[in-house]
């Protein structure tokens, strides 16, 4: 006999998405037909017709990405700072460092003479 509901196992090998996905879904209230049959605290079941259904009309419909960052003209307001070119900072950086190595080892060769 073919069960006329759907368990939260059921939906994650069939569709994907794991079976704490849809636990959260169902929760949420964002899951038609899903419901506790023994009550809160309980196993949620999804009636299979109502899922068909939904299931349906998202995958027609897609997900569109949200709003906010859909055709934005810029990124907004950033503060007037200078740009530095980090090629010239790593050379500066490299610099410095080459110049305390060598006089270092300057020192050292002038102790051991």
């Amino acid at each position: 006999m073919i069960k006329p509901y759907f368990t939260s196992k059921d939906l994650s090998e069939r569709y994907g998405f794991s079976a704490r996905h849809w636990t959260s879904l169902a929760a949420a209230g964002k899951l038609p037909g899903a419901y506790q049959p023994s009550g809160t605290g309980g196993k949620w079941v999804f009636d299979e017709a109502a899922f068909r259904r939904w299931w349906g009309r998202s995958m027609r419909r897609g997900s569109q990405w949200p709003g906010y960052t859909a055709e934005e003209k810029h990124g907004g307001d950033a503060p007037s700072v200078m740009g530095v070119n980090t090629g010239e900072a790593s050379e500066h950086r490299i610099g410095r460092k080459l110049k305390a190595v060598l006089g270092k080892m300057q020192q050292t060769a002038e102790q051991n003479s």
